[in-house]
């Protein structure tokens, strides 16, 4: 939790966050470590500068030795409905359960590339990318790597191990600012060009509160959104960087496997069968998605299901399917529970629904 920055410090941080070039950031971000203050608040900043610090100097190194060219399996780009990264640091119960969801074989020795390995987790139509990350506890320039590829890449974590060896793991994410769990406060902070500050959501907060922080870091127009309940101190934190909230579950490895939910950095609830069916429901519903079947009215097949945002209405799903059906939308049938319903554009759907458009 970070309190009492000075303001001298909050503007030193608009600064880094402005930088491109490495050598611009490494020097912006050694005057921002300067003036942190050093006390049990800071502790996780000042760790989280320290490595992105070390991060910059192997990449001003890098570009220095004329290298740059490759694309390493560290930027490829994301495939499928979301990209779920497996976290573990008992390297063969990480390789044993990518090989499980993925159903694909791998060489052990591909983990001591240190980059990640990909494979896809699928039921039926649904594919979700799997990245096999390296082990964690190796080096701390490794471990900077993977929870920073989690932080801004992946949509979902599967934290691997036996019991004891996950409580640990969930442990030493908390401390990294990586909070895994579905019940936990999510901030999403976009910067506009004009338009002032606009919070969505925060009942719990004081709004007002919220504008000031934000403008202590000179961040003048932007548009915050909240779900669920958070406190001023997460959007700070959030700001610096140091707190990322992911939803994920637990791989056990005991006498059998089975996935557990994670709740707030947490194992809770009772295991789930090692099903593909029951995995891929349980992550689209942790992802907050759903599956809705079309079924044009000259046809008579139900389509592969299209994955759109729980929440999201008829006119939505238009528009995902095709800008023509949004513009000249009359009404739509919906199958749900064996009845028919006629809906109108802002009918919300569900889970399971089958929507027949009409123009």
């Amino acid at each position: 939790m970070v309190t009492n920055l000075p303001k001298e410090a909050r503007a030193q941080w608009r600064r880094v966050s402005e930088a491109k070039d490495p050598k611009t950031k490494l020097e912006e971000l050694r005057k921002f470590y300067s003036m942190i203050p050093k006390h049990k608040g800071t502790k996780n900043l000042l760790k989280q500068v320290r490595r992105q610090m070390a991060r910059l100097r192997e990449e001003i190194e890098e570009r220095r030795r004329g290298g740059g060219t490759y694309l390493s399996n560290w930027n490829i780009y994301k495939h499928g409905i979301a990209r779920i990264g497996l976290l573990y640091d008992d390297y063969k119960l990480g390789i044993k359960a990518f090989k499980i969801l993925s159903n694909r074989d791998v060489d052990e020795n591909i983990i001591w590339n240190f980059e990640p390995f990909y494979g896809v987790l699928s039921y039926e139509y649904i594919q979700f990318q799997l990245a096999l990350l390296p082990p964690l506890n190796i080096s701390e320039s490794i471990d900077y790597k993977i929870l920073n590829y989690v932080k801004s890449t992946v949509d979902y974590v599967f934290i691997i191990g036996n019991r004891e060896n996950v409580d640990k793991l969930l442990n030493r994410l908390y401390s990294e600012g990586l909070y895994i769990g579905r019940s936990l406060g999510k901030i999403d902070i976009e910067r506009t060009p004009i338009g002032g500050i606009r919070i969505i959501g925060g009942s719990n907060i004081d709004h007002k509160e919220v504008e000031d922080l934000l403008r202590s870091y000179r961040i003048y127009n932007a548009i915050i959104k909240i779900e669920g309940e958070v406190t001023i101190s997460d959007i700070e934190d959030h700001i610096l960087g140091i707190r990322t909230v992911k939803p994920g579950s637990a791989v056990i490895f005991n006498d059998f496997i089975e996935i557990y939910h994670v709740e707030r950095n947490k194992i809770s609830g009772d295991g789930l069968r090692l099903d593909p069916k029951e995995i891929v429901d349980d992550i689209l519903a942790n992802l907050r998605l759903i599956r809705v079947y079309t079924k044009p009215y000259k046809e008579n097949i139900i389509r592969k299901p299209i994955i759109i945002k729980e929440g999201s209405r008829v006119i939505d799903l238009a528009k995902e399917i095709h800008s023509r059906l949004a513009k000249n939308f009359r009404y739509a049938v919906v199958v749900r529970g064996g009845k028919r319903i006629k809906t109108t554009e802002n009918f919300i759907l569900r889970d399971g629904d089958i929507v027949t458009i009409y123009i």
